[in-house]
């Protein structure tokens, strides 16, 4: 499992992306929060604006489905995107993200 976080300016665009992964059941637990980015300059001081962080739960299997909707999707030129693994979590909400007991032999 992993966790996709993409970052954006404008949170329509974000919306816009979101729309596509829960449609394809790519993403389980989506939020979109307000951040405030803070930047260098040369002389040592800060840039600072508002940015929004969308971040779901997805699996590693389907990054290139990710990335495909994502690229599909995008229409600002500011979207930054990256994945994280995750080692552990509640497990049932792995249920809900197409194909994850797909091939998957359960014991009991």
């Amino acid at each position: 499992m992993i966790q996709i976080t993409l970052k954006d300016r404008d949170i329509r665009n974000l919306e816009n992306v979101l729309i596509c992964l829960t449609r394809e059941k790519l993403v389980v637990s989506p939020s979109i929060m307000e951040e405030i980015k803070y930047q260098t300059v040369k002389n040592g001081s800060f840039l600072k604006f508002k940015q929004y962080c969308l971040t779901a739960i997805s699996r590693a299997i389907l990054t290139k489905d990710l990335i495909e909707c994502i690229k599909d999707n995008n229409r600002s030129t500011s979207l930054q995107y990256y994945t994280i693994p995750i080692v552990d979590m509640n497990w049932e909400y792995a249920e809900e993200v197409k194909g994850y007991f797909d091939q998957v032999k359960m014991v009991s």
